[in-house]
């Protein structure tokens, strides 16, 4: 899961309106099948993740401007949830 921080919404290719010619900017090297585009996040879900580190591209429209916090992305098993991971947090601007 991918928490978006304030100033920005995910753009999801899937849906017709979406402006196709993004699809070149997406690197589909992940082993997720799934995706679900909320207002504040971006979900995605795998039936199996090997070893190792995995990579999601997605695209966001800066919507505003200005400093904004970026909250950490969170990974964890369905039914184990006690297997997780985390990334750090950090500070976006936006001009």
């Amino acid at each position: 899961m991918t928490h978006l921080p304030a100033g920005f919404k995910a753009i999801n290719l899937d849906l017709n309106t979406s402006d196709q010619s993004l699809r070149q900017f997406i690197k589909d090297e992940s082993p997720f099948q799934h995706s679900e585009f909320k207002d504040d996040r971006v979900v995605f879900y795998a039936n199996y993740v090997g070893k190792g580190v995995h990579t999601v591209s997605y695209l966001v429209s800066a919507e505003h401007s200005g400093q904004f916090n970026l909250p950490p992305t969170f990974s964890a098993e369905m039914y184990t949830p006690e297997v997780f991971g985390q990334t750090g947090v950090n500070v976006i601007e936006i001009q």
